[in-house]
C-alpha cells in the first residue's frame, strides 16, 4: 500500500523515518516529490513517502498514522488537486495532531499553489471543498479546513519566490531538513513523574506558540534536588526544534569556575552556529562574536544552574545580541539573580504530592510504578523522610534498589521480613541523618552564604520554623545580626519561605541539612554542639552537666496537658554561659534562673508556673509566657523590670491576668500580645509604652474600656481590639499616624444592641497610613464615617462585614493601592460605584438587595471574584478586560439569567456557578487557562458549551443540572484528571474522553436519561471509574484500555446488559456491580490478580459467573440477592479470601470446596434456603451465620 526505503532499501516501520512527504501523487510524485526525495535518500534522510492511489476504506490505516507520529519532520507538498484527495487531508489532519503535541517538525511547501489559497480554501481548492461538503459530514470538513489554516501559516516555501526554479528550491529544503535533524535532543530520565504540570508552566511563561517576536527570558528558581534542570531539558526538548539553533549549557555554576568564561561562549557559539569551538581568547571577543554572528537568529539558549550575574553578563547581558522570537531559559538557586537581570517571568517548581513522591521512589527502588503490596508501607514511610524532593525520592530509592526483591529459590515469607529489616534500617538512618548526595547538592546553596546568614539558617532549622517572621527579627536584631538582609537573602536563594501568615517555613530537607552541620560539629559529644533540639540528648547533657560555652540555642518541649516532666535546675546550665536562645516551654524549674542566662535574647516558657521567677535576664529581647498561670502580682515582673532591652511579650491565653503589669521600666517594648487575656479588664499601664509598634488585644471580653493614651503612641502601627466590648472610641483614634492596621469587631455580633451601640469616630480618615482596615459589624451607615474611609488612601485591604450602609462612596475609585475588599452581609447594599483598577480580590456575600454589578471594566489586576448569596443580582454589566481573573465563583444568585461573555478572561483557572438562574453560558471557547470548572444545581441550564480550547482543564464537574441535556467538546483535554457528572437526569451522552491520557478519576451518577457513553478508549492513567444511577445505559464502553484502574463501582443501571474488557484489569482491586437487574453474566475474572473486594448485589438475573481461579489476593467476595444464580465456579485457590457472603440466593445449593479455604473468618448464607455446608470443622477461625 505505501513503500519507503530504509538503511538496507526495505520497507521498514515509523520509528526508521526522519522525513514524511505528504503529497498528491498525480500532481508531483514523478517531477518534484520524486526529486526530492531522492535527493533526501542521497544524503541518507530516512524518508516515508505515500502512495494515496492505494488507500481503500474510510480510515487511516495504523502503519500510516505510526509513520506520521513518529517522524521527525513532515513536509506537506501543496498543490494544485492535493485538497481533491480525502487521504492527503486525513494525513494532514494526522500532521497536525502530532505537531500540535510538539511530536513533528512542518515545513510546507506551495507548489504552483498560493498559501493563501490553502489557508482560505479559495482558487482551485474552492470547488474542491464545494463537492467535500456534499459527501462528508461536517465535522469531518471543518478538521480538514482546520488543518490547511493551521500549515499554511507556518513558515514554509513557496515556489514563485525562487522564479519556478525547482532544483534551487529543493537545495534550499535539504539544507532546512539537515539543519533541524542535526539538533539533537537531551538526555532525559524516561522515570520522570508529574512532570507535565511543571513542563506546562514554563511553556505559557515562554509563550513559543504566540507570534510574538519579542525576545523573551524566562527563569526556573528553587533549591537543590527541586527538579529545575529536569523541568528545563524536558521543555527544550519540547520546543528546540522551532529554533534555528540551539544550546543547552548544563551547570554554567561549574563550568564558569573550572573553564571560565571564554569556553562557555565557545560552547554557546558551536552549538547555535553547528560548527568547532571557533578560535576565542578573550571575553570581550566573545562577546563580539555572539552579537555579530546571533543577532539575526532565533535562538533557543538554556543556561542551567547560574550563581553570578556577572556570568549572564558574559553570554547573554542584551537581549538585541539576538534574533527576533529567540528564548532564554535561566535556572537558579538564587532568585536575586533573575530579579537584577530582569527576567519575563519565573518559575519556583514545588515538592511533589505522596502520590507522585511514592511513584517516583517506586520507579527506582522496584523499577515499577507502585511497590509491591508487603513494601507499601514501609516505603511510605520513607518517602515521608524525603519531604518530596525529586533528588532525595531518586538517591534514596536507587540506593534501595534490589534490596526489596527476592531472589528465586528462597522462602518468600522469611526473605520478606529479611529485607524489611534492612529497609527499617535505612528508614532509621534516614530519620538521624539524611542521605548524604542529597545533603551535598543542598549544602552548596548553605557554603554561598556569609557567616550570619548561615547562623540564622541554623536557628530557623532547629527553632524557628513556624514562628513570626517579625518576632524571630527582633531576636536577631539583639544578637548583632542584620535579619532583614538576611532573611531576603534565604528567600532569594530558596532556603526558607514566607507564609501568608508570616511564618517562616523550610522544606524537611533543608532543615534537616541544617541540624545535620550541627550535629557535624560534633558527633560524639551534644554538649559541644552550638545547638540542641533534640528532647533526649538535651535532657542527657543536663543530667551530665555536660553542656558548654559552645551551647547558643537549647530546646525542650513538654505538652501542654502533661506539664513537667523532670525538674530542671541552675546548676545543669551553669557551664552554658553564650546560651542566647532558649524554649522551656511547659517545664517546670527548681531554684532560680541565675548566670548562664545573662546572654539570653529569646526566652519561650509557654505555661510557666505562678511561683517561679527568673533572673538575669538583662539582654532579653522576646519574652513569650503565654498559656500561664501568671496574674499582674506575680513576682516574677520585677525580674523582667531589668530587661531594659525588651521588644516582645507575648501573654496570650493568660487566663488570670485581669490587668496589665506595671511596664514603666519596659519603655522600649514594641509588640504586646494579651489575646485571649479573658479575665483582663483594665490596660492602664500600657500608657509607658510610648515605642509600642503593634497591640493585640483580641477575645479580651472583659475589656471595655479604650484608654485615650492609645492615641498618643505615635510609633503604633498594628492594633487588634477584635471581640472586646469595646464599643465607644476617643475622636482622637485619628491621631495615630503611623498606624497600618486596624481590627474592630464587637463580641457577640449576633446581638444586635451589641453591634448597634459600637461607633467608630469621623476622625478615622486621617489615618492615611492605614494599609489594613478590618471593621466587622461596626454599624457603619451611610454618612461621614462611610465618606471617611473613601478618603483612606493608602488602604490595600479593606473588610466591611456586616455593615448596614446602602453605597460605598464613588471616592473609594481613588484608592489607588487598594487589593482587597470584601463586602459580605452588607444587607442594605444596593449597588456597587466604580471600584480601583488595583484591586486583585473583590468578595461580595449576602447582600440581599445588591441588583446590579457593574464597573469591572478597569479592573485590569483583579484576580478573583466572589459573588454569594446576592437574591435579587439580575446583571453583571461586563467582564471584558478582566485581564488577570483567575477565580471566578457566584454562588446562590437565583435572579441571576445571564452572564456576560467570559472568552476574554485569557488567565480564568477556575470558574464556579452553582444554584444561579442561568439558562445558558455563552461561551467558554478561548478560556485556554481554565484548570477547574464547577457548575452545579444551575437547573435551567441546558446546555454545557464546547470545552475543547480549555486545554489545561484538571477538574470538571457537574452537579444536580435538572435541565442540561448535551455536554459538548470534551476531546482535547489532555490535561484533564477529575471529571464528576452527578445528577443531571436530562443529560443523555457522554462524548469521547480519548485525548484525556491524564483523567484518574470518572464519576458518573443519577443521570436518569444518560444512553450512551462514546468511549473510554486511551484512558491508561484512569484509576477509579463510578457509574451509578444510569437507569437508561445498555452498554458501557470496552474496560480494556484502563490498565491503571483500581476501582470500579457500577450501581443501578438497569438496562445494562454487558461489559467488555474486564477481564483485562490486572490492577483492578475493588470491583463493586450492584442492582443492573439485566446483567446475566460474568466473564472469566481469573487475570485479576490484584483483586481484593468483588461485591456482587441486586442481580437479578445473573445466571453465571466466570472463572474465578487465580484471584490470589481476594480477601471479600459478597454475593447478595441474587435469585437465579444455581451455581458458583471453583473458589478453592483463593487462599486468601477471609469474608464470603453469599445471601438472599434462594437457589445456590453448594459451595465448591469452601472447606479448603484456610484464611475464612467469615462465612454469612443467610437466605441462602438450598444451602447445603459441608463439614467445615477444620477451619477453627470461621464464624457462619445462615442459612
Amino acid at each position: 500500500m505505501y513503500t519507503a526505503v530504509g538503511k538496507n532499501d526495505t520497507t521498514s516501520t515509523g520509528k526508521d523515518f526522519e522525513v514524511f512527504l505528504s503529497f498528491r501523487g498525480k500532481d508531483t510524485r514523478t517531477n518534484f516529490t520524486d526529486h526530492l526525495y531522492h535527493a533526501l535518500l542521497k544524503i541518507g534522510i530516512h524518508t516515508f513517502r505515500d502512495n494515496e492511489e492505494l488507500h481503500i476504506g474510510e480510515k487511516i490505516d495504523p502503519a500510516l498514522r505510526s509513520a506520521i507520529h513518529q517522524s521527525k519532520i513532515a513536509i506537506p507538498i501543496f498543490s494544485k488537486n492535493y485538497a481533491s484527495s480525502k487521504w492527503c487531508l486525513h494525513e494532514l489532519v494526522e500532521i497536525v495532531e502530532s505537531w500540535k503535541q510538539g511530536q513533528i517538525i512542518v515545513m510546507p511547501v506551495f507548489y504552483h499553489v498560493a498559501p493563501a489559497d490553502v489557508r482560505y480554501q479559495i482558487g482551485s481548492y474552492e470547488k474542491v471543498f464545494q463537492n467535500h461538503e456534499k459527501k462528508f459530514d461536517c465535522e469531518t470538513v471543518k478538521g480538514w479546513k482546520e488543518a490547511l489554516k493551521e500549515i499554511a501559516d507556518m513558515k514554509g516555501w513557496d515556489q514563485k519566490d525562487v522564479d519556478g526554479h525547482e532544483g534551487k528550491l529543493i537545495q534550499s529544503i535539504i539544507k532546512n531538513v539537515w539543519s533541524e535533524l542535526k539538533k539533537k535532543p537531551l538526555n532525559v530520565s524516561d522515570k520522570l513523574v508529574g512532570i507535565h504540570s511543571h513542563i506546562e508552566e514554563v511553556m505559557k511563561l515562554l509563550n513559543v506558540e504566540s507570534q510574538d517576536t519579542r525576545i523573551r527570558v524566562v527563569g526556573i528558581h528553587g533549591f537543590g534536588g527541586i527538579g529545575k534542570t529536569t523541568i528545563a531539558r524536558s521543555v527544550y526538548n519540547i520546543v528546540y526544534h522551532r529554533f534555528e539553533g540551539c544550546s543547552f549549557v548544563a551547570d554554567a555554576r561549574e563550568t564558569f569556575r573550572t573553564r571560565g568564561p571564554v569556553h562557555l561562549q565557545s560552547q554557546l557559539i558551536s552549538d547555535i552556529l553547528n560548527f568547532e569551538y571557533p578560535n576565542i581568547t578573550t571575553v570581550d571577543q566573545g562577546i563580539n562574536i555572539i552579537k555579530q554572528r546571533l543577532s539575526n537568529k532565533k535562538v533557543l539558549i538554556v543556561l542551567d544552574d547560574v550563581d553570578q550575574n556577572a556570568h549572564l553578563n558574559k553570554v547573554i547581558k542584551e537581549r538585541d545580541w539576538f534574533g527576533f522570537g529567540s528564548r532564554i531559559i535561566i535556572t537558579t538557586r538564587d532568585r536575586h539573580i533573575l530579579d537584577v537581570y530582569g527576567v519575563d517571568g519565573t518559575y519556583e517548581p514545588k515538592e511533589m504530592d505522596l502520590n507522585h513522591s511514592l511513584q517516583l521512589f517506586s520507579k527506582h527502588a522496584f523499577k515499577k510504578d507502585q511497590p509491591p503490596k508487603h513494601y507499601l508501607a514501609l516505603s511510605k514511610e520513607v518517602v515521608k523522610t524525603t519531604g518530596g524532593l525529586p533528588l532525595a525520592l531518586e538517591v534514596i530509592g536507587s540506593s534501595l534498589f534490589d534490596r526489596g526483591v527476592e531472589p528465586l529459590g528462597t522462602d518468600m515469607v522469611q526473605n520478606i521480613d529479611r529485607k524489611k529489616l534492612v529497609w527499617k534500617d535505612m528508614l532509621e538512618m534516614l530519620k538521624k541523618s539524611p542521605e548524604g548526595e542529597v545533603q551535598k547538592r543542598l549544602k552548596i546553596s548553605y557554603e554561598k552564604l556569609r557567616y550570619v546568614e548561615q547562623q540564622m539558617f541554623l536557628d530557623i532549622a532547629c527553632f524557628f520554623i513556624g514562628m513570626d517572621k517579625n518576632i524571630v527579627c527582633y531576636i536577631w536584631q539583639g544578637c548583632g545580626f542584620s535579619p532583614y538582609w538576611g532573611i531576603d537573602v534565604l528567600v532569594q536563594k530558596s532556603l526558607v519561605k514566607i507564609d501568608d501568615n508570616n511564618e517562616l517555613r523550610m522544606h524537611d530537607q533543608l532543615r534537616d541539612l541544617g541540624r545535620e552541620i550541627i550535629r557535624q560539629e560534633n558527633l560524639q559529644e551534644p554538649g559541644e554542639r552550638s545547638r540542641l533540639w533534640l528532647q533526649q540528648e538535651v535532657l542527657d547533657v543536663l543530667s551530665t552537666q555536660t553542656g558548654t560555652k559552645k551551647v547558643e540555642g537549647l530546646c525542650i518541649t513538654n505538652a501542654k496537658y502533661h506539664r513537667g516532666g523532670r525538674d530542671l535546675r541552675s546548676e545543669e546550665f551553669a557551664l552554658m554561659t553564650k546560651l542566647r536562645l532558649l524554649k522551656l516551654d511547659y517545664s517546670r524549674f527548681v531554684g532560680n534562673m541565675v548566670q548562664p542566662f545573662s546572654e539570653l535574647r529569646w526566652l519561650s516558657w509557654k505555661g510557666c508556673p505562678a511561683q517561679f521567677s527568673p533572673t538575669n535576664l538583662k539582654k532579653l529581647v522576646v519574652l513569650d509566657l503565654s498559656d500561664s498561670d501568671i496574674t499582674e502580682s506575680w513576682m516574677g515582673w520585677n525580674c523582667i523590670k531589668v530587661a531594659k532591652t525588651l521588644k516582645v511579650l507575648n501573654l496570650r491565653k493568660c487566663w488570670k491576668l485581669s490587668g496589665t503589669p506595671d511596664f514603666s521600666a519596659n519603655q522600649q517594648l514594641e509588640v504586646l500580645i494579651l489575646e485571649h487575656c479573658t479575665a483582663l479588664a483594665t490596660i492602664e499601664s500600657i500608657h509607658h509604652l510610648k515605642r509600642l509598634v503593634s497591640l493585640n488585644l483580641k477575645n479580651c471580653k472583659k475589656l471595655t474600656y479604650f484608654p485615650t493614651s492609645i492615641c498618643e503612641m505615635s510609633s503604633l502601627k498594628k492594633l487588634d481590639i477584635r471581640d472586646t466590648k469595646i464599643y465607644q472610641f476617643p475622636e482622637k483614634l485619628g491621631c495615630l499616624e503611623a498606624l497600618t492596621e486596624l481590627h474592630v469587631c464587637p463580641c457577640n455580633v449576633s446581638l444586635l444592641d451589641c453591634s448597634s451601640r459600637l461607633q467608630l469616630p469621623n476622625s478615622i480618615g486621617n489615618l492615611r497610613n492605614l494599609k489594613i482596615l478590618s471593621a466587622q459589624y461596626c454599624n457603619i451607615q451611610q454618612g461621614e464615617i462611610i465618606d471617611a474611609i473613601g478618603k483612606l488612601s493608602s488602604l490595600e485591604s479593606l473588610h466591611l462585614v456586616g455593615n448596614p450602609f446602602h453605597s460605598l462612596p464613588a471616592t473609594i475609585s481613588g484608592l489607588s493601592l487598594l487589593q482587597k475588599l470584601y463586602l459580605y452581609s452588607c444587607k442594605n447594599l444596593q449597588s456597587l460605584p466604580k471600584l480601583p483598577s488595583s484591586l486583585i480580590s473583590l468578595d461580595v456575600g449576602k447582600c440581599k438587595n445588591l441588583r446590579e454589578i457593574s464597573g469591572f471594566s478597569d479592573m485590569r489586576n483583579i484576580e478573583k471574584i466572589s459573588l454569594d448569596s446576592c437574591d435579587k443580582l439580575t446583571k453583571i454589566e461586563s467582564l471584558e478586560g478582566l485581564d488577570s481573573l483567575q477565580q471566578l465563583m457566584i454562588e446562590q444568585c437565583g435572579s441571576l439569567r445571564k452572564l456576560p461573555k467570559l472568552r476574554d478572561l485569557k488567565k480564568l483557572k477556575s470558574l464556579h456557578l452553582s444554584m444561579v438562574g442561568l439558562y445558558k453560558i455563552k461561551s467558554l471557547e478561548e478560556l485556554f487557562s481554565l484548570e477547574k470548572l464547577l457548575i452545579q444545581y444551575c437547573h435551567l441550564l441546558r446546555k454545557v458549551p464546547n470545552l475543547s480550547d480549555s486545554i489545561n482543564l484538571v477538574f470538571i464537574g457537574i452537579r444536580y443540572c435538572n435541565g442540561l441535556y448535551e455536554l459538548e467538546g470534551l476531546e482535547g483535554l489532555g490535561s484533564l484528571e477529575k471529571l464528576i457528572i452527578e445528577n443531571c437526569p436530562s443529560l443523555r451522552k457522554i462524548p469521547y474522553l480519548s485525548s484525556s491520557k491524564n483523567l484518574v478519576c470518572i464519576k458518573i451518577e443519577w443521570c436518569d436519561e444518560l444512553s450512551e457513553i462514546e468511549g473510554f478508549e486511551g484512558l491508561y492513567s484512569l484509576e477509579k471509574l463510578t457509574i451509578v444511577g444510569c437507569l437508561l445505559l445498555r452498554k458501557i464502553p470496552n474496560l480494556s484500555d484502563l490498565k491503571n484502574i483500581v476501582s470500579i463501582d457500577i450501581s443501578f443501571c438497569y438496562e445494562l446488559s454487558d461489559i467488555e474488557g474486564l477481564e483485562d484489569l490486572k490492577g483492578l482491586i475493588r470491583f463493586d456491580l450492584s442492582d443492573c437487574e439485566s446483567i446475566t453474566r460474568l466473564p472469566d475474572l481469573s487475570k485479576l490478580k490484584s483483586l481484593k473486594y468483588l461485591l456482587l448485589s441486586g442481580l437479578t438475573m445473573l445466571l453465571e459467573i466466570g472463572c474465578l481461579e487465580g484471584l490470589e489476593s481476594l480477601e471479600e467476595l459478597k454475593i447478595s440477592e441474587a435469585p437465579s444464580l444455581k451455581v458458583l465456579p471453583n473458589i478453592s485457590t483463593l487462599k486468601n479470601l477471609k469474608e464470603l457472603e453469599l445471601t438472599s440466593c434462594g437457589k445456590l445449593s453448594e459451595i465448591p470446596s469452601v472447606d479448603k479455604l484456610k484464611s475464612l473468618v467469615l462465612l454469612n448464607v443467610s437466605g441462602c434456603i438450598a444451602m447445603k455446608l459441608p463439614d467445615l470443622s477444620s477451619l477453627t477461625k470461621l464464624q457462619i451465620f445462615g442459612p
